[in-house]
């Protein structure tokens, strides 16, 4: 649970970076830029090309969770109830 911790951390400085513009050109270009894609026909393809790396990431991160395996303590359990009955 710590990787999966350390990693969604660093997941939140890396996006909150891209969507804080740093500078007033960012700004204005990231502003223009949603304008102008809103526009397009195919705006929803043009986006989730745009934003299929950092999914990629979060999916990454998501999947760093470990869960322990109670399958195996479950089947012996089932295993000696049978036997006691």
């Amino acid at each position: 649970m710590h990787n999966f911790n350390n990693i969604n951390q660093s997941l939140a400085h890396i996006v909150l970076k891209e969507m804080l513009p740093e500078s007033k050109f960012q700004l204005w270009f990231q502003s223009t830029f949603l304008k102008v894609i809103s526009r397009f026909a195919n705006k929803e393809k043009i986006m989730s090309k745009m934003l299929s790396k950092m999914m990629l990431e979060v999916d990454k991160a998501s999947n760093l969770v470990e869960l322990k395996d109670y399958r195996s303590s479950l089947a012996t359990m089932v295993h000696s109830l049978d036997d006691t009955i």
